[in-house]
């Protein structure tokens, strides 16, 4: 049986956000802040009742992404805690790694749009530009009913800035600006040019376009790591209006990434360390609809998000000429929620559905002959209900408990369909034991059906002897301190995860297929202090995961499910002088050695530190012009990242590549 987006359901809740038509009305100045907080309380369920962040919770914003002058979600995310990016310094190889959990594991959405599924596992999934990132949010392993469909080791929320976001004070009309040359082995530059604008006084609109060409880099023994080199283009429109009680937002995203590349990462058992080479392209297309509805009504705090997401790719061998495997993933959907504030509850309850139409293939076959095999397509389609209560117990004593209903059905070119319905309980106490000491403990389950897991491999694994959905729970405890100058904060968890679907491949001949493959047990902590003293702000973290899979320990041959890393210590440093219109950053990350469960004869992942600096200076005392300086890997620091390479016993050899050494990065920013 198959579903197609109810467009009874879209129409019921267009009905209730009373969507209005497009035109000016008369509003005051401030009409467009206003519906932005009133859109940030509604994804936060900011209402009577509100939960307090968790200590694991992570929220990036625009101000700390232009600090890192970041190209990639390597240099956003990796000096955060629990977080590690593998497949090296190209943007399209870059895995995320949570709590040693691949990004697949996890719920991701970038302005409301689910990204399902994966393409290849030899690259990366989410492929995002930072320079049009307006905030990261992060809950991680199972949580709340509205992390969305699926989210077995927690959710990631990207959003993009808009109009608004850009304008200054009194301003009609803008524009932006960046030129970014990063001075390592062969160097490589970025560009960036953004308009916006008010078309009247509700309406604004923005328009962006990023270029960066990447050229092959140096590793900490001055070698060139070849080939690295890679061009990324970037380009979104995003229209919003503000119409009192109403605000909308229209996204339209396109990315393209190309490049010459070896398979990485997920190298194990390759018998080559780099194998072959391959011309690789990507392409990622996103639009989006979003309607707030929140009128003076504590029952009502409306939000829709319609969204349709078209991802993918191609890579051609050098050695043959010929095509080596290809994807596509389309994914289409809505979320509906509301709000309400009844006494001391704040309640979100909502429905949300998402069809994903995938194909693709592999050819498999020693070269240089070359047999087409193992193209496939299949469909899935996600209906969920969930319900939220954050509730005031008392002054002091916060209960968070949830539930979501979740129905699936996947149906495969080839292999046996299934359909299924599970439920997703939490539960989350909050206590304040004096003013500012946080006490908290949390459960919580998290249920997903049969996926579209890749499309490279669909018709190669198919699902021919039935398939158990997946399963998680997390239970987890907190602490979190804030009082004066001074912070603290730790987390202590255990998270399961049941029926993990993976592949089996026994022989040449048919014996390969999708199979329930066993459990996940990760257990780990992490924990930071820090102090905030007028213009200066330290902190020191660390944080650890013991990942594994039926008893062993994670490592690079678990294809997107996640891998092991050493203990993290990161230390970070940002200081101010306003009178010189300086700002400067300093973030140093420190990875312990760790045995490496590859074979019984890899030499341990070792050790390594990389210190960054930066320094941003205003010559004008505002943001019209802005020159940065980074140092990145300070000390040319030689190093293999312990998520990015592997080693292989047959050849008593690192499988992968050293990650970048010494880099200098010079950017200008001219805002009109």
């Amino acid at each position: 049986m198959k579903y197609h987006l109810p467009l009874t359901v879209v129409l019921a809740g267009s009905t209730l956000l009373g969507m209005p038509v497009l035109h000016a009305q008369d509003t005051n100045a401030n009409s467009q802040q206003a519906a932005t907080q009133q859109a940030t309380e509604l994804e936060q369920t900011v209402v009577k009742a509100t939960p307090p962040k968790k200590p694991d919770e992570l929220i990036v914003d625009s101000d700390e992404i232009a600090k890192v002058q970041a190209s990639s979600i390597a240099d956003l995310l990796s000096n955060e805690l629990s977080i590690t990016i593998g497949g090296g310094d190209t943007p399209v190889a870059q895995k995320i790694y949570i709590r040693g959990l691949e990004d697949t594991m996890f719920n991701i959405t970038i302005d409301g749009a689910p990204q399902s599924g994966e393409l290849y596992h030899h690259q990366g999934r989410i492929q995002i530009e930072p320079e049009f990132i307006k905030s990261i949010e992060l809950e991680a392993g199972s949580g709340a009913a509205t992390n969305g469909m699926g989210a077995l080791g927690g959710a990631v929320h990207f959003t993009t800035k808009d109009a608004f976001d850009m304008l200054s004070s009194g301003q009609d009309v803008g524009a932006l600006f960046k030129a970014m040359y990063r001075f390592n082995g062969d160097n490589a530059y970025k560009g960036v040019a953004s308009v916006y604008g008010k078309l009247s006084e509700n309406i604004g609109v923005l328009g962006a376009f990023t270029y960066d060409d990447g050229e092959d880099y140096d590793d900490g023994h001055g070698n060139v790591v070849d080939p690295t080199n890679y061009n990324h283009q970037n380009g979104y429109v995003k229209f919003n209006g503000d119409f009192g009680d109403h605000y909308i937002t229209l996204t339209y995203e396109r990315m393209d990434n190309e490049g010459v590349y070896y398979s990485r990462p997920h190298m194990i058992g390759f018998t080559h360390p780099t194998q072959v080479l391959t011309d690789h392209q990507i392409e990622r297309e996103t639009l989006t609809y979003q309607h707030v509805y929140d009128p003076a009504s504590d029952l009502v705090d409306a939000k829709l998000t319609l969204f349709y997401t078209d991802n993918h790719y191609d890579n051609v061998r050098h050695d043959t000429g010929g095509p080596y495997s290809f994807g596509s993933m389309i994914s289409f959907g809505f979320d509906l929620r509301n709000s309400s504030i009844i006494d001391t509850h704040g309640i979100t309850y909502g429905v949300e559905y998402r069809h994903d139409n995938a194909s693709g293939g592999i050819y498999v076959g020693p070269p240089p002959v070359l047999s087409a095999g193992g193209q496939s397509a299949a469909e899935a389609d996600f209906i969920g209900l969930y319900v939220q209560d954050n509730w005031d117990l008392t002054d002091d004593l916060l209960l968070s408990f949830g539930m979501r209903v979740d129905y699936f059905n996947y149906d495969p070119e080839t292999g046996q369909s299934e359909s299924d319905t599970g439920f997703s309980p939490n539960v989350k106490l909050a206590y304040e034991v004096v003013e500012g000491l946080m006490l908290s403990a949390s459960y919580a389950e998290a249920y997903r059906g049969v996926i579209i897991k890749e499309t490279a491999l669909m018709g190669l694994y198919p699902n021919t002897n039935g398939l158990d959905p997946e399963e998680s729970s997390n239970i987890e405890f907190g602490i979190k301190y804030e009082k004066d100058w001074f912070f603290a904060k730790g987390s202590l968890y255990r998270q399961d995860i049941y029926n993990y679907i993976d592949t089996y491949y026994a022989n040449s001949g048919a014996d390969h297929y999708l199979v329930n493959a066993g459990d996940v047990k990760i257990d780990g902590y992490e924990v930071e202090v820090g102090g905030q003293w007028d213009n200066l702000r330290l902190s020191l973290g660390m944080w650890n995961s013991n990942s594994r899979f039926n008893g062993e320990d994670l490592d690079d041959q678990n294809l997107g499910l996640g891998t092991t890393v050493g203990r993290t210590w990161i230390g970070k440093l940002d200081y101010s002088l306003p009178q010189y219109n300086l700002d400067y950053f300093m973030v140093g990350r420190f990875v312990e050695e760790l045995e490496n469960t590859a074979s019984t004869t890899a030499p341990p992942k070792e050790s390594y530190f990389v210190l960054d600096l930066g320094l941003s200076w205003q010559p004008k005392g505002n943001d019209s012009l802005t020159l940065a300086f980074n140092v990145n890997n300070v000390f040319d620091e030689f190093y293999y990242d312990h998520s990015s390479f592997s080693y292989n016993p047959n050849t008593s050899s690192y499988v992968g590549f050293a990650d970048r050494g010494r880099e200098f990065v010079l950017s200008a920013t001219v805002k009109f």
